[in-house]
């Protein structure tokens, strides 16, 4: 007759409960790298949407610098010109003249200033691939050209006044 305590039957009964245990640690640990995983990859693909908005946005950004450097370039320029005794044909084609000044790139380079129309071509929007170290080259051009401008303008006002003694 069998016994109620077999020590054959408890050790198969301990083994079976070890694999159970084992199985579900694996299960578990399994479960556990494909939730860490899950969330990884969430994480990284909002991180990459993120960068890549921010990337569109760039030359939206740089344009509208861009712009109101311009606008506030005009407006000096403007100013400069109502308080002397220069006409609007002298005002550099990208504030609004006639195209008297020199071209942004004409400036940047130290060219002299007449021979203008060019400066509305480099004045336009930059295209979406055009990079932003073009866009900040354009800027730098027009800053040279305004300062060249009011050179100028100057110089000019200095010589009708020693002419005018």
């Amino acid at each position: 007759m069998a016994s109620a305590y077999d020590p054959r039957q408890q050790q198969k009964q301990q083994q079976q409960q070890q694999q159970q245990e084992e199985a579900r640690g694996v299960l578990e640990a399994f479960y556990l790298g494909r939730a860490v995983a899950s969330a990884v990859a969430r994480r990284a693909g909002d991180a990459a949407l993120e960068l890549l908005a921010a990337a569109a946005e760039q030359p939206a950004r740089l344009e509208a610098l861009r712009q109101e450097v311009l606008d506030e370039a005009r407006a000096e320029v403007t100013a400069e010109m109502a308080g002397g005794a220069g006409a609007p044909e002298a005002l550099p084609s990208w504030a609004g003249g006639r195209g008297g000044g020199a071209t942004p790139t004409a400036a940047a380079s130290g060219g002299a200033a007449g021979g203008g129309g060019g400066g509305a071509a480099a004045a336009a929007a930059p295209s979406t691939g055009e990079s932003a170290e073009a866009v900040a080259d354009e800027l730098r051009a027009d800053v040279a050209e305004c300062r060249m401008l009011i050179r100028q303008l100057r110089d000019s006002e200095s010589s009708s006044a020693a002419s005018s003694r």
